[in-house]
């Protein structure tokens, strides 16, 4: 509780006949208990023929009487039977570190799940972050606020050694644990899903190049491709000079016929364009 506040302790036993009640208080555990001020009300009610219930209250508290407040109850017919129930009053501080820290890398990759146990509040809602470092990086703090003691950190680097520790927070200020934990993430392996649909996909596309190519030698025989340019009109001229001059052989060809004594009849071309047979 935070100092100027009010004290309202209430306490139940169950006995009979009836126990005798009444507080004490001392500031430290090696102190000895004394009587409560005045300033200190205290009052007990009776629920039915075995319950009794009491109730300490101040309006307010100042530093001094922050400490252990105990009620004691006494058979009243044998008063060496008591019964003690002890409350420690302390002023809302800082809450204190949280411990049995564990940490869990193997769920998937990059990822690692912490867990913890939160320690005392300090008397004011705590909540924790989780700070993780590396061998060879800075400590950094998770952005998000965990209510739970539990997180799951993201976005870690595969097959890589990491320190993690918790900070519990409060309204008057943080603690970070005592502990440090250590866990490796894991190595990044595909699964056999991605593996399988990766071959799908290489085969399907091999099996494409391989026809296109196909195609393409099986139209290159039937349909020769003819360059064009320069060098293809004159091989074209040149086979087109030859052709004329085979029909030109051809019809000497057919002139020259044999005669009744073997011999060829053949024409000549003079000088004044005459044919002599």
């Amino acid at each position: 509780m935070r100092t100027n506040e009010g004290l309202d302790i209430l306490a139940k036993f169950i006995g009979y006949p009836l126990p005798v009640l009444f507080w004490s208080f001392k500031k430290n555990l090696t102190d000895d208990y004394k009587t409560l001020s005045g300033e200190f009300q205290s009052s007990s009610v009776s629920l039915n023929v075995s319950t009794i219930r009491t109730v300490l209250t101040k309006e307010t508290l100042i530093p001094e009487e922050f400490g252990y407040y105990s009620a004691t109850a006494t058979n009243p017919r044998k008063p060496s039977q008591i019964s003690i129930v002890t409350y420690h009053v302390i002023s809302e501080r800082r809450p204190d570190p949280s411990y049995n820290i564990s940490i869990n890398c193997m769920v998937s990759h990059g990822t690692a799940v912490v867990n913890w146990v939160p320690g005392f509040d300090g008397g004011a809602e705590q909540t924790f972050f989780v700070s993780y470092r590396t061998n060879n990086e800075d400590e950094k703090i998770t952005i998000e606020t965990y209510k739970q003691p539990n997180a799951t950190i993201t976005g870690l680097n595969d097959d890589t050694l990491y320190y993690f520790r918790v900070i519990s927070s409060n309204s008057n200020g943080k603690t970070l644990s005592e502990e440090e934990e250590s866990c490796k993430t894991q190595v990044f392996i595909k699964s056999t899903k991605e593996l399988n649909l990766g071959g799908i996909i290489g085969g399907t596309l091999g099996g494409v190049v391989l026809i296109i190519l196909i195609l393409l030698i099986f139209l290159s025989r039937k349909y020769p491709i003819r360059c064009l340019g320069r060098g293809a009109d004159m091989s074209a001229q040149y086979e087109e000079l030859n052709q004329n001059r085979r029909e030109q052989e051809s019809s000497y060809d057919s002139i020259r016929t044999p005669n009744s004594k073997g011999n060829s009849n053949t024409m000549t071309k003079d000088s004044t364009d005459n044919f002599e047979i």
